[in-house]
């Protein structure tokens, strides 16, 4: 008769650990006194031999998650901000969110909610356009231990950081691909606005767009950094030097401001823009506004609360089936 197979205990949970079994003993029974990495280490051996009993948290007390987003009442942020306010209560039991505004035009502002926080997180989502002034901020909470992830923009260059968002030279680059289709492969004219000039976001889709476009086309450039009246004005003044424009792409949001001027052409140029919102759909039902790339804010949003808690070891959660965030594209007929 063949021994029956001995179920795991507390010595061999100690030995995958790494651990003494009196380590094993203090974290299983909620004794304290052992550091949090030890006591990560000793639940997740635990969870692999399948130990017999109900695991405690592999947490000590509340944790705290901050997202920080600038006070922009632009649709895009305003759904982000929203998205995460919904995520926020679907966190397990022990989890918080803390939502931090900070204004959009105050990078020391926004350097100092990254770097002094007034509480005591586990994980930081940065959930703001970031500058070169910011990013240089960035290696300072990975440094203290926390769960970093960045949405809207994407730095190459930090390393493990999480990135929830699309890809934005690949955006620039679908943008650019629907006009060499529309212009059958030719040469075209497009005219470029360019919403913010400093923000590595804005600078991936121009990237993209330009390397994309068909080879002999022109197009100028023209930055309008998010002034009021800039986009009218100054799709004004590339109408004025180049009547017949072919296209026009616009990597931020000024539909209210571009529309007027559109709808007195005769030929007007193909356009398209960034971020779905009421106004882009009203324009592309007009057919005045023909294609809108769109970043899906409110799955931003929950990929960030799905990575975070994966890092911290919750794997069984209401976001546990949450994709990764892709690039969306609308026109007139699929909204």
């Amino acid at each position: 008769m063949k021994n029956p197979v001995k179920a795991p205990g507390f010595r061999e949970v100690a030995d995958r650990a790494g651990v003494s079994v009196t380590t094993v003993e203090r974290v299983l029974n909620e004794r304290g006194s052992v550091s949090p990495e030890t006591r990560m280490k000793v639940l997740e051996a635990a969870a692999e031999l399948r130990l017999r009993r109900v695991l405690p948290s592999r947490h000590y007390g509340n944790l705290r998650i901050e997202a920080i987003l600038p006070t922009n009442p632009t649709p895009y942020w305003a759904k982000l901000s929203g998205g995460l306010k919904e995520a926020g209560k679907l966190l397990p039991r022990g989890i918080t969110l803390h939502r931090t505004f900070i204004p959009e035009n105050d990078p020391p502002a926004m350097i100092r909610a990254i770097t002094a926080s007034r509480m005591k997180r586990s994980a930081l989502i940065v959930a703001a356009e970031i500058d070169d002034e910011i990013a240089r901020s960035l290696p300072e909470v990975m440094r203290q231990g926390e769960i970093l992830v960045l949405v809207s923009t994407m730095l190459p260059g930090l390393a493990a950081q999480a990135y929830s968002g699309v890809d934005n030279i690949a955006s620039g680059r679908t943008a650019a691909s629907l006009i060499n289709f529309a212009m059958r492969g030719q040469a075209c004219r497009v005219g470029v606005l360019q919403a913010n000039s400093t923000l590595q976001s804005h600078r991936d889709r121009i990237d993209g767009f330009v390397s994309e476009l068909n080879p002999g086309s022109s197009f100028e450039i023209l930055i309008t950094n998010e002034m009021p009246g800039a986009s009218g004005r100054l799709l004004s003044k590339m109408l004025a030097k180049t009547p017949a424009l072919d296209a026009i792409y616009e990597t931020g949001d000024s539909a209210e401001e571009m529309a007027p001027i559109l709808r007195k052409m005769q030929n007007r140029p193909i356009w398209i823009g960034h971020e779905r919102n009421d106004a882009h759909d009203r324009l592309m039902h007009e057919g005045l506004l023909d294609f809108v790339l769109d970043q899906d804010p409110e799955r931003q949003a929950r990929w960030s609360m799905r990575y975070i808690l994966s890092k911290l070891g919750i794997l069984e959660s209401g976001f546990s089936t949450v994709r990764r965030p892709e690039l969306r594209l609308f026109c007139a007929t699929n909204l």
